[in-house]
């Protein structure tokens, strides 16, 4: 015999969904702090200041480096000005996440990489004011800013949320999905 699952009022059953949800990707995103803590406690006890350690020639190598900016070092030397600003930025996002949950397995992850991603940091920044970084990119002279592992899950995390976004628009016949009905 199957049971049929009942709420009333009815809210409330969208409510206990949106609520394992919002759980899940809580739980997804403390996964993504660790794993940055641990790179980030790993870089710093293993590499040295300024001598990179090659990995696939000069094209990618780890190289420790602190970062009081946000991504590529903008509003560097502001001091806990970054902080109050990122911090705003992943209040917002825990906002909107508890008013309207993810849709669709591809937003739950990309929440919460963006989620675990700038918790890391923030995390990283609170005890001096900058974060670790140790990723290093490029060909030459030609390298990308050093980052960590908590940028790389914000990037890709904004990645899918456009993606997913562009392709609900699409579906929509080109309206964007807060229109949608």
């Amino acid at each position: 015999m199957t049971k049929i699952y009942q709420c009333m009022p009815i809210r409330r059953c969208f409510a206990k969904e949106r609520w394992a949800r919002v759980s899940g990707i809580i739980l997804a995103a403390t996964y993504v702090m660790l794993a940055d803590a641990l790179t980030k406690q790993w870089a710093e006890r293993a590499l040295d200041a300024g001598q990179p350690k090659r990995l696939v020639g000069s094209f990618f190598q780890l190289r420790l480096g602190h970062n009081t900016g946000v991504a590529f070092g903008a509003l560097a030397g502001t001091g806990y000005v970054t902080l109050v600003v990122t911090s705003a930025l992943v209040s917002g996002l825990l906002v909107w996440l508890i008013r309207t949950g993810a849709r669709g397995v591809r937003a739950y992850w990309a929440v919460a990489l963006v989620l675990g991603g700038g918790l890391a940091n923030i995390g990283d920044r609170l005890p001096d004011g900058r974060v670790t970084d140790f990723l290093d990119f490029g060909v030459g002279a030609l390298r990308w800013p050093a980052f960590n592992l908590a940028d790389s899950f914000i990037v890709v995390g904004i990645a899918i949320l456009v993606a997913v976004n562009m392709h609900e628009s699409r579906e929509a016949g080109g309206k964007p999905p807060a229109e949608m009905s």
